[in-house]
């Protein structure tokens, strides 16, 4: 075996190995994802904004969710930064204070 052969049978092996087992339908689950918390301070329409102790953030949601939520309110975030836009948060799920949890899809 050539060492160009026995490269490429690497790779292939080490791409085979990390790309896991295949998960049934009803296994599924969501995304583990970020939780962040924060304080409502501003929305708009499809988005809001929370604020900690150290920044505040944009986050991604749907006008439903968006106008459920109170200005002054602390909430709890599930999701992921945005890849196209990293000052903003793709939300999947939000709990508020009281546990009341708000899942939703973004597209």
């Amino acid at each position: 075996m050539t060492p160009k052969s026995l490269f490429l049978c690497l790779i292939m092996t080490l791409s085979l190995a990390s790309c896991g087992g295949t998960t049934s339908i009803s296994d599924l689950e969501p995304p583990k994802g970020t939780h962040i918390m924060g304080k409502v301070i501003s929305k708009d329409d499809d988005e809001f904004t929370i604020q900690d102790d150290t920044a505040t953030l944009t986050i991604e949601a749907t006008e439903v969710i968006v106008g459920k939520l109170i200005i002054g309110e602390t909430v709890g975030v599930f999701g992921n930064l945005d890849e196209d836009d990293l000052g903003e948060f793709e939300a999947y799920r939000i709990v508020r204070a009281d546990g009341t949890e708000l899942k939703l899809l973004i597209d």
